[in-house]
């Protein structure tokens, strides 16, 4: 069915628990419409009051796809986390306390690369939400430590 056409049937997808250490800093959640794949995403934390708090736009099927970008904490500030809807090509905005730059742009498999010089970025890591979703991220080492709850085959 065709998305433009499609009323949404959304299906719980799953969740990302993101933490430092032992402290829970954010969970990403999605949802995912069951007739044209469609997606809804939620970043939560602290604070969160009601059930639609956090909630972003739906991101409709297509080039773009939901990226989980982390970046490193400086002195007092924390490490922090965005979810981000972009395809390959876009030029995406990220402010960290680490990095100089605050554009960056989306290779071909959805990794941030520095504007400038089209080089990863040292304190920024970027994830297809797809690759990461049902698991846990661990801010407390650098690079992120990443625990997966799906299944391996084999």
């Amino acid at each position: 069915m065709s998305s433009e056409r499609c009323v949404h049937d959304l299906k719980y997808a799953g969740l990302v628990n993101i933490a430092l250490g032992e402290e829970m800093v954010k969970v990403i959640e999605a949802w995912r419409c069951r007739r044209c794949g469609a997606t809804k995403v939620g970043l939560r934390g602290p604070g969160t009051l009601t059930s639609t708090d956090g909630l972003l736009e739906l991101l409709e099927p297509g080039d773009a796809r939901w990226i989980v970008v982390i970046w490193r904490g400086k002195g007092a500030i924390p490490p922090g986390v965005l979810a981000v809807a972009a395809k390959p090509g876009d030029i995406v905005n990220v402010e960290t306390p680490h990095e100089a730059e605050s554009e960056f742009l989306v290779s071909s498999d959805y990794r941030l690369l520095r504007r400038s010089d089209v080089g990863e970025a040292d304190y920024m890591r970027s994830y297809l939400l797809d690759d990461v979703l049902t698991g846990w991220i661990d801010l407390a080492e650098w690079p992120p430590k990443i625990i997966s709850l799906r299944r391996q085959s084999g």
